[in-house]
């Protein structure tokens, strides 16, 4: 079930990894992007908030969130609560990035053309994982993405000036809060096991 989606991801990962990265230096890669991404991040809650950031923003969040998603669904071997949680970001996100496409497109605003860093420095740990590890390392990522989200949503409910895209992250943050809710029961799951 390769499509243009997987092939762009796949694309981006391996100009940002190399495409014959060994797992060991992918996951030294993955531990430096993940550094890098705690300091975007922190570079984000910095910024103003402005609607040209805030659609930038939630446009990558939602990339990533859909590409994971559909990682997850490309698996045969995921747990059915896997394959629940990813079947609901993907319906959920999908909707929410045309949403918000329809507002960016009506102010002149561009998407994000990328994934946020915490999916693209997540995903090659999913794509060499299978069975109950990947269900492990994909409730950990979503649990990390959600509340990324919920807190970059939150400041842009609370700062934003632009009344239509303030009242757009209000109405995402309850999708997003059960989404994390559905990703910590997952991981607890996953802990168990």
């Amino acid at each position: 079930m390769i499509n243009q989606r997987n092939v762009l991801f796949a694309g981006t990962l391996a100009l940002v990894f190399g495409a014959t990265v060994p797992l060991a230096q992918a996951q030294d890669a993955q531990s430096q992007d993940m550094d890098q991404q705690q300091d975007h991040v922190e570079q984000q809650n910095q910024e103003e908030m402005t609607p040209e950031n805030f659609v930038d923003g939630a446009s990558a969040i939602n990339s990533g969130e859909l590409d994971a998603a559909e990682m997850a669904l490309d698996k045969d071997d995921i747990s059915p609560e896997t394959r629940q949680l990813a079947e609901r970001i993907q319906k959920d996100h999908t909707e929410v990035q045309e949403k918000l496409k329809s507002i960016a497109e009506s102010k002149d605003l561009d998407l994000s053309s990328t994934a946020n860093m915490t999916a693209l420095a997540g995903a090659p740990k999913l794509m060499v994982q299978d069975g109950s590890s990947f269900d492990s390392s994909f409730a950990d990522l979503q649990v990390e993405a959600h509340e990324e989200a919920i807190a970059f949503f939150k400041r842009a409910s609370e700062t934003l000036d632009d009344v239509e895209l303030k009242q757009f992250a209000t109405e995402a943050l309850p999708g997003l809060q059960e989404h994390l809710d559905m990703a910590k029961a997952l991981q607890q799951q996953s802990g168990d096991q």
